[in-house]
């Protein structure tokens, strides 16, 4: 079933879009034009709807490491990489 699934995601995708990088977001967009296509939802409504859960208008361009409150009172040496 997996292998099906892979290579039905593969054939989806255009050449260029076979470039190692680009294979994660084209697999995104085939499993969810998937889901859309298995639930009968209207593709840009839904997309739009998840956009929309995803948007903080308080951070148009996405939060940054600066935005995140980290709780210093923890000094231990197993979270350093």
């Amino acid at each position: 079933a997996i292998e099906s699934s892979w290579r039905a995601a593969k054939a989806s995708w255009s050449s260029s879009g076979r470039i190692k990088r680009h294979i994660p977001g084209n697999l995104a967009r085939y499993m969810f034009m998937k889901r859309c296509k298995e639930l009968q939802l209207d593709r840009t409504k839904e997309f739009l709807r998840l956009a929309g859960l995803m948007y903080n208008p308080c951070f148009p361009r996405g939060p940054t490491d600066d935005d995140v409150d980290f709780d210093s009172s923890d000094d231990s040496e197993d979270d350093v990489v």
